[in-house]
Parts: C-alpha cells; structure tokens; sequence
C-alpha cells in the first residue's frame, strides 16, 4: 500500500508525492521526505511530524512542533491513525495536505480468443466465360499477384522492424542492468564513507548522499527499458555520486571546518546570519555583500563571527566589499587578535573545478535553525557538509547541484583536492535550493588585498 500526498496549501500547493516507506519525516529540514518550504511555510517546524506505516495503516506523530498538527481540523493526538481522504493540516493556519491510500496495480490477465474454424469452401461449376470476361479475370489475377506480393513486403518489413526493436530493447534492458550494478557500486562506496563520517558524528552528508541513492533507484525503476536519453541522465548522475562518494571528506573537513563561522549581520535594525571564512591566522575572512549590507547599499551596523566547535562571540568590522554588480564579495576582520584557523587554499584556476567535478560545501544552511550544540549563550556553532558536483561553469558563475537556504551564503565549496573553488552566494527561487551559485574561485583570488595572496595556491 503506496500513500498519496496532493499538497493543498503553502508555497507547494498543487503538487503530489507518492511514498512507499514506513517512515515519511515532515518538516523544512533540507532532508525531509515531504519538505515544505523553508522560507515561506513558517508555520511548518523544521523537524514538523512523522508519518508512519505499519501492515498499510498509516498514523501521524507530531514530533512536538511548534505550532501543532491537525487532522480534519482536529488536533492529532500522539500516533493518530489516519484513513483515505483526511487532510493534515501543519500548523492550524499552516499548509494543508490531503492523504489518499493507493494500492499497488495488480497484475492484469492476458485474454486469448478462442480459436474460429474455418468452413469448407463450397463447390460451384464454373460457367463458360466471354473473352472480354476472361481478359478481364486475367488482369483481376496479376493484381492480386502484384497485392500479395506487396503484402508480404509489408509483413516481411515488419518482421524486420520488430526484430530489430526487439535486439534494441534487449540492449537497452542491458543498459539499464548496467545503471542498477553502478548504483550498488555507489552504494558500497557510499557505505564506506558513511564509517568514516560516524566518526566525525555528522550524519547530514551520509542522509543527503542517501537521499540522492534513493532517488536515483527511483529513477532507474521508472525507467522504459528503450529510454537512451534517460539511460544516458542517470548514468552521468550516477557517474558524479561515485566521485563525490570517493572523495575524503573528513579528510577535507578536518583541514577546513575550523576556519568556517557562523557571521552575524544587524542591517537596519534586523539581524541576519550567514557563512564567512578565514584566509589569514589574523582574522581576514571571506563573506558574501549582501550578507553585510542590504540590496541600497546601507551597510551593516554590527557585524560578529562564531568560529566552528566554539561559542565565543567576535565583534568585527567590514574591510572591503566588491563594487562589481556580478561578484558579490566583501572582506571581514574579526576585531579580536588571533590566531585563527584558515582554510588550507584557493585554487583559482579554472581546471580545480570543471563541469563534472564533485565538490563538498561547509556552511550554516538555516543557520541557528538547524540543531546546534547546545543553545543560546552556550551554543556551540556546528556546520554542515553538503555534497555537489559543478553542473556549469561560465565566467562569473560556478553552478553546483547542491543544497543551500538561507544561512549558506558565504560557504566555501571545496573540491576533491580540499582547495576552496567557489563562494557560495545563492540560486534560482525556482530552484527549490537544490540548484546553487557561488563566486568562481578566480574571482575570489582577483578580490583578495595582496598581504592575502598567500592562501591562494
């Protein structure tokens, strides 16, 4: 039994999803199964509720939100069962969704006709012909000769032509053999990073890799045997998570996550959050403009850092900022002596990333909204990993197939060498987070001052 979800309100309203998993996680968290939006469905908590099937029952357990669940404009009490056609609201004034249980297809019977018999032709004398009858029965018979011959070029064609859609069906069907033994080699791959990433106790990269597995053996079920193009997409997609998966990300973030912060902004009387790095061990650090100063141009009132696994809060001031409308760039100095981690290098040649090339990004996605150590004064600033790959490349815009929200502008994004190659900046709203800009790393290397050259490599 598959659960039908047709969202009815929100900024997803219209759409449908289709789930056959036990349990279905709710929320804005980037790796929620059915995830709302995490800037416009406020009411819908980052980690809202679980949907949970047993035997094809589903209940709805409401994972203490914020602003409540209800069913049928009911408040769902703990593990509430739910039935075909009730609607869940998330938040009492929250997006509102409509359940609908559908079965799997059953497998339908092949009707044979039964066979016609064929009666005897009768026997009749056949009466004695004019010759204008008999020139005409003459012509009457190469005509059909000429039409049987033609029909058995038909038939033979379309022998021909079945033939070869069968030989092509056959060596489509082994493509997509082919994608389902790439997968399992992505999964054995991605297995072994997974050890290596429960040491760093950062499980927000193994879930995101696991969720791309997921969709891609989605895709490869779905997919017609004769499908060349959609054969052709996985096996590029499929391709790219085997080089993400082999990359040494903990080594990469050991090297890095140090040097990346936490970077409040008070712009106008609101406060803002954001990502920043640190290029020297006295506190030059690499940001996004707009992550100091709004879209006029008025500029940030305050500015502070939190530095990875720390809670001190640093006060610090603007340096530069890029006056070039396509490179949104400025420079932060912590106002307080050092020394500071740095990230190990820029590489700024464009060779560092090209299309096709995996790359990890370390930030604050949500920012605060996501679990931290702690809370309030005592909280202890944790980033998160994201896996990528470059998608395209022009001159002033590296475009990755990533994760971002609000909080990730400003991440560095690191290829499989551990060097940085892109600043995070933003992407389409259409893009649902899932498509990412940053600054090229060239850029970033022709905004540096020159006592900060030293990092580039």
């Amino acid at each position: 039994m598959a659960l039908e979800i047709r969202i009815l309100g929100g900024a997803r309203a219209g759409q449908r999803e289709v789930f056959e998993k036990s349990v279905i996680a709710v929320g804005r968290h980037p790796l929620s199964d059915l995830r709302f939006d995490p800037e416009k469905d406020l009411d819908v908590s980052t980690r809202h509720a679980e949907i949970r099937g047993v035997d094809g029952r589903y209940t709805i357990h409401d994972n203490t939100s914020t602003n409540g669940t209800f069913v049928n404009g009911e408040r769902a009490l703990p593990d509430r069962e739910l039935r075909d056609g009730d609607r869940i609201a998330f938040g009492e004034h929250g997006p509102e969704v409509e359940i609908r249980m559908v079965a799997a297809p059953a497998a339908g019977a092949t009707r044979i006709s039964p066979p016609r018999g064929t009666a005897p032709a009768p026997v009749r004398e056949t009466p004695r012909r004019s010759t204008t009858e008999r020139i005409a029965l003459a012509v009457q018979e190469q005509t059909s000769k000429l039409t049987r011959l033609l029909i058995v070029a038909v038939v033979v064609l379309g022998a021909g032509i079945g033939i070869a859609f069968w030989l092509g069906h056959r060596a489509s069907q082994e493509q997509v053999d082919q994608l389902r033994q790439m997968l399992a080699q992505n999964d054995s791959a991605a297995k072994s990073l997974n050890t290596k990433l429960q040491a760093m106790a950062d499980t927000e990269f193994s879930h995101a890799m696991a969720r791309r597995s997921d969709s891609l053996r989605a895709r490869i079920a779905r997919t017609p045997a004769a499908s060349g193009g959609t054969i052709d997409s996985i096996r590029a997609a499929l391709q790219s998570q085997y080089r993400v998966a082999t990359m040494d990300v903990p080594s990469i973030n050991t090297r890095n996550s140090p040097a990346v912060a936490i970077l409040y902004a008070e712009i106008g009387g609101q406060t803002y959050a954001g990502t920043a790095f640190a290029i020297t061990s006295g506190g030059l650090m690499v940001t996004n403009r707009h992550n100091v100063q709004n879209a006029d141009g008025t500029a940030a009132t305050r500015l502070a850092i939190t530095f990875r696994d720390t809670k001190d809060v640093l006060p610090a001031h603007v340096v530069k900022v890029s006056t070039d409308s396509s490179v949104d760039l400025a420079l932060v100095q912590v106002d307080r002596p050092g020394p500071f981690p740095t990230v190990a290098g820029i590489s700024p040649a464009a060779t560092a990333a090209p299309e096709g090339a995996p790359v990890v990004t370390i930030g604050f996605p949500l920012a605060t909204d996501l679990v931290m150590e702690g809370s309030g004064t005592n909280m202890v600033a944790k980033t998160t990993l994201d896996p990528g790959t470059v998608s395209k490349r022009v001159s002033t815009t590296l475009q990755i197939d990533a994760y971002a929200a609000h909080g990730s502008s400003g991440s560095p994004v690191f290829n499989a060498r551990g060097d940085v190659v892109g600043v995070v900046y933003g992407g389409p709203a259409e893009g649902g987070g899932r498509i990412v800009y940053a600054v090229p790393a060239d850029k970033v290397a022709a905004f540096l001052p020159a006592d900060a050259r030293g990092i580039l490599k």
